[in-house]
């Protein structure tokens, strides 16, 4: 079964993310969410939570939740979710990303979309 990576801030696109992963299920695929999310920590049940992310990116999210440095913890996020999307595309954990956001989610998605091995 192939396995989408769906990236996106479930602080601010949950519902869109929710009906993503359904849309993706319905055609037959797995697909694995990881947030990226600044606002909030992640509910449980992710498969990358945004605390996992924050990690891989030299942080804590508790810190990223607190900040007020919004470019600083953008770039957080950003180096922690293409660790984490490396991680899962080299172990052949995912086949394919797809990303959602708004203006920042998008720029967060495709700079981890860009640093990929395809």
């Amino acid at each position: 079964m192939p396995v989408i990576l769906v990236i996106g801030s479930l602080d601010t696109k949950g519902d869109e993310i929710k009906f993503l992963t359904e849309q993706i299920q319905k055609m037959g695929c797995r697909a694995l969410v990881m947030d990226i999310g600044m606002g909030r920590e992640s509910p449980t049940g992710i498969d990358v939570p945004n605390s996992d992310v924050a990690k891989a990116g030299g942080s804590d999210i508790s810190q990223v939740v607190s900040s007020h440095d919004r470019k600083q913890i953008t770039e957080v996020m950003i180096r922690g979710a293409i660790a984490k999307a490396r991680e899962l595309f080299i172990s052949n954990g995912a086949d394919a990303v797809l990303g959602i956001g708004g203006t920042t989610g998008t720029i967060m998605s495709t700079r981890v979309m860009q640093e990929l091995p395809f």
